[in-house]
């Protein structure tokens, strides 16, 4: 039996992926930003920023997140770590939208 169906609406969303990298000299910061464009009411677009994962590299070589935290603690004073990097995905985060905004323009960037 065949049965007629009909589509009443649709919605339409992305999953976008932007990988970033910040070159500090001694280390480096590579960081996948994860985001959840979807069409808006009041504008074309909207995105919410939902996560940024970031990996540390010293020598080329991936260092664990808890090693490289309690490194840089060590080197710049116990909760250090904590702020920079805060201010890292705030920056990051900034960069992305900036991006989602030129690619899609328009869009509602959260995050």
């Amino acid at each position: 039996m065949t049965y007629k169906i009909k589509i009443n609406d649709r919605s339409l969303s992305i999953n976008l992926m932007h990988n970033s990298v910040i070159d500090f000299g001694v280390f480096t910061v590579k960081a996948t930003t994860h985001t959840f464009l979807f069409e808006a009411k009041d504008t074309d677009w909207g995105a919410d920023i939902n996560e940024t994962e970031m990996e540390f590299y010293v020598n080329d070589k991936r260092c664990k997140y808890v090693g490289f935290k309690q490194l840089y603690n060590q080197l710049h004073g116990d909760g250090s770590f904590v702020k920079f990097e805060a201010d890292i995905i705030r920056q990051i985060e900034e960069v992305v939208a900036k991006q989602i905004v030129k690619e899609y323009p328009g869009t509602d960037v959260n995050f």
